[in-house]
């Protein structure tokens, strides 16, 4: 049990210390910097910046999530090799291209867009103001689907994309091959290529529907995504983050779910699900720290480690102790069950605050306080007893935690940090 808990407390430390880095490029008016403030959740990125002019490259951290706003590529000052080597772009894990759904590609970006590609680099393309997107008569789907076929043709795939072309095997054969290593997924946004493909042919013969859909999730096996996104009501942002995860490892796919601001409830789920996970390991670090026979010091172990993990699940929310209290106060009278429940999340965070908490598991405290004493049993005793205390304390946080994000979501309350 012990070196179980060991285990898990190194694990924990490198999931704390675990970097991310997402860099973003495109030319400016795109919205890198409202793109990186909705994800990170605060206005930490300068909008209106023209980044094609500067010669730096601005970082932005929040807990160990790092975005990257890179400056134009193709100045005489960074060229080719000197640029990657400039900004180290080697070590970034992943890349967002971010374009203005009205304008077209820059000849520039395209070519640091290839260049990561060589580099067997993943980049999404962010496809960002389809809000802007607009013409008298044409449904938005439409027009997305426009945008991405200009998109193909405008990163060399310049072949006349019609519906004729694109209902004969052998059209889809070459387009495969001329993509090469690029993906346009239709999972995501429902208007990649492949999508397009697919709705131009569903009415041929079940003979050709096969082979386009064989060659459809054939082409879904390589390169980048097409992502469309609107800053201005958080449209594509469930796909954006689905991607964003698709494409990293576990544990710097958890640090990205962990600290990416809450937009949609699908999101606020999938923290919860991280939550849960949380409340699991720091279980067995309560039931290790059970296990050790030095009197008087267990109970104090168990709320330090109980504190930090309420830290731990209250930041993945996005929630501020002083911001909470102001909003407790604003909401007592026409949301009594809101400022209940903030009132417990506060109250829990301190020392005293939990040992109430935990007088709903009295029994346990005590078992773990007298049994760990007795040999063998008292031991496996104590150890079910402190991981039933931090079960129990971690779920009923993560609960009351869950419910005022959640809350916060549904009735659009907010607050500017």
């Amino acid at each position: 049990m012990e070196k179980e808990a060991q285990r898990i407390k190194e694990q924990l430390e490198k999931e704390l210390n675990e970097k991310l880095e997402i860099a973003l490029f495109g030319q400016s008016g795109a919205g890198k910097s409202s793109i990186i403030n909705k994800i990170i959740g605060e206005k930490v990125a300068q909008t209106g910046v023209e980044t094609n002019k500067t010669l730096t490259a601005k970082k932005y951290e929040k807990d160990g999530l790092i975005f990257i706003d890179l400056p134009g590529y193709g100045t005489k000052e960074f060229k080719g090799d000197r640029y990657i080597d400039e900004f180290g772009l080697e070590n970034v894990d992943l890349f967002l291209y971010v374009v203005n759904a009205s304008a077209k590609l820059s000849e520039d970006d395209v070519d640091l867009f290839n260049e990561l590609k060589r580099m067997n680099k993943t980049v999404i393309i962010i496809v960002n103001k389809t809000d802007q997107l607009w013409e008298d008569g044409v449904s938005l789907e439409e027009l997305k689907k426009r945008k991405t076929v200009d998109i193909a043709k405008q990163l060399g795939l310049s072949y006349e994309v019609d519906s004729e072309m694109l209902t004969s095997n052998s059209a889809l054969l070459a387009l495969g091959a001329m993509i090469g290593t690029t993906l346009f997924n239709n999972s995501l946004a429902g208007m990649g290529l492949a999508a397009l493909i697919s709705n131009l042919t569903k009415n041929k013969t079940d003979e050709n529907n096969y082979a386009n859909e064989k060659k459809e999730n054939e082409l879904k096996n390589y390169g980048i995504m097409i992502i469309f996104t609107s800053c201005k009501d958080n449209s594509g942002f469930d796909e954006l983050y689905e991607a964003i995860e698709l494409n990293l490892d576990n544990a710097k796919r958890e640090k990205f779910a962990r600290r990416a601001k809450i937009l949609s409830e699908k999101v606020l789920n999938q923290k919860r699900e991280v939550g849960k996970d949380i409340v699991d390991k720091y279980s067995w670090l309560a039931a290790g720290n059970a296990l050790n026979p030095i009197p008087g010091v267990n109970v104090a172990v168990d709320l330090g480690i109980l504190l930090r993990m309420f830290n731990e699940i209250k930041e993945m929310y996005g929630l501020d102790d002083e911001e909470l209290k102001k909003i407790e106060t604003i909401v007592e009278v026409s949301n009594p069950i809101l400022a209940s429940m903030i009132k417990n999340v506060l109250e829990w965070s301190t020392k005293e605050g939990l040992m109430l908490l935990l007088k709903n598991v009295a029994t346990k405290v005590a078992v773990v306080n007298t049994a760990k004493y007795i040999p063998i049993l008292g031991t496996m005793v104590a150890a079910g007893a402190g991981y039933g205390i931090a079960q129990y304390a971690g779920n009923e946080y993560l609960d009351k935690c869950h419910q005022i994000a959640k809350t916060f979501l549904e009735e659009n309350i907010k607050y500017e940090k």
